[in-house]
């Protein structure tokens, strides 16, 4: 589950359930610029100490590329051992798994090559063929565990018709679903949606509401 700890000084922000597996601190999951995720074994950490990690000139290439908890090899987005690793927990009804995959559908992925860092050989890594309609089906699964950017996704594909049939209502459903869970891109979306009627009656206090929840996050 995405919700975060009664406990946790910021009832308004979503906390990951693991700390960052390097500093021990938080790991606030409203910004995915600020986190990530290995998907061998889902532990999060902060972007700013993975770099601190890969900067570590102690320690060898192969640690450096690796998770500091499950010692896997960081893998290219996209591959299919990422995909691999994402269906596996996907199937043991993780929402940031089924998230991260729904987003490899919904964007689509040609084949590409990489260089491995330690052979240094090229390797083809096969992509993900573009399939809305998975897309969807996976958001869902993280939309209905409180998966705030699943919902907010959900809200843009009903809105424009994306691997769905249209419906303002629905778009407008999940998009404050998110919102009221504080993810600054689904107020705004929200805040339109009241400013011009679409999905859910009128109101330009609620309009102003959702807008200004979305500005004072970007501040």
């Amino acid at each position: 589950s995405d919700t975060p700890p009664t406990s946790s000084s910021k009832p308004k922000d979503i906390i990951h359930d693991d700390i960052c597996s390097i500093c021990f601190d938080d790991v606030s999951i409203l910004d995915s610029t600020t986190f990530t995720i290995c998907t061998e074994c889902g532990k999060a950490m902060h972007i700013k100490c993975d770099k601190q990690l890969y900067d570590a000139k102690g320690l060898s290439l192969e640690a450096r590329q690796s998770c500091p908890i499950c010692r896997s090899k960081f893998v290219f987005p996209g591959s299919e051992e990422e995909i691999e690793r994402l269906q596996r927990w996907t199937l043991r009804g993780r929402p940031w798994a089924q998230f991260l995959l729904g987003c490899l559908y919904k964007e689509g992925r040609s084949d590409f090559y990489i260089t491995d860092y330690l052979s240094k050989d090229k390797k083809h890594v096969k992509g993900v063929k573009q399939d809305p309609q998975r897309a969807y089906e996976l958001f869902k699964l993280a939309a209905d565990h409180g998966h705030h950017h699943a919902q907010y996704n959900l809200g843009a594909m009903y809105s424009n018709g994306e691997g769905v049939i249209q419906s303002d209502t629905l778009a407008f459903k999940y998009l404050k679903l998110s919102a009221d869970q504080g993810f600054g891109p689904a107020q705004y979306n929200v805040g339109g949606f009241y400013a011009i009627g679409e999905g859910v009656i009128q109101s330009d206090t609620l309009a102003f509401k959702y807008f200004k929840l979305s500005a004072d996050i970007s501040k």
